[in-house]
């Protein structure tokens, strides 16, 4: 995968800090993630291409008041788990279920192996607060000296 591959997708609203999603009844958390897929594909995002093996995925919150570190770090969890594919079925309980439903499979997967991740805040007016996502192919994942 070239390294000049780039998808960036504003997303009208903030992700709930970590703390917000704790608190957040299963249902919530669904329609949160639907929220999420809705916004990739009005920004003509669709599943079925080959997913980044190796990425950068920048978030930057544009928001009146400044999140803690974890609770900027914890709010990309329902973003991730849409970048990532929908899994392999298998059956719970009888009933067919992907480990991850919805899944747009622009990431190969999110774990430290494949993904570097940046939780970034801008201080922005109550009125025009919203999140933007940079999702950036990467040649492998850089390593520290």
């Amino acid at each position: 995968m070239p390294a000049a591959k780039q998808i960036t997708v504003r997303l009208p609203f903030l992700l709930p800090t970590r703390n917000e999603q704790d608190r957040m009844h299963f249902q919530e958390k669904k329609r949160l993630k639907d929220r999420i897929i809705a916004e990739f594909i009005a920004a003509g995002i669709r599943r079925g291409a080959a997913p980044m093996e190796f990425a950068e995925v920048t978030v930057w919150r544009n928001s009146a008041r400044s999140p803690d570190y974890d609770g900027n770090v914890g709010s990309l969890k329902q973003l991730l788990d849409v970048i990532q594919p929908e899994g392999i079925m298998r059956f719970v309980n009888g009933q067919p279920k992907f480990p991850n439903p919805g899944g747009l499979g622009i990431i190969l997967n999110d774990n430290i192996e494949h993904v570097v991740v940046r939780a970034e805040w801008v201080k922005a007016k109550p009125s025009e607060q919203y999140t933007l996502v940079r999702i950036k192919a990467l040649d492998g994942i850089p390593v520290a000296a």
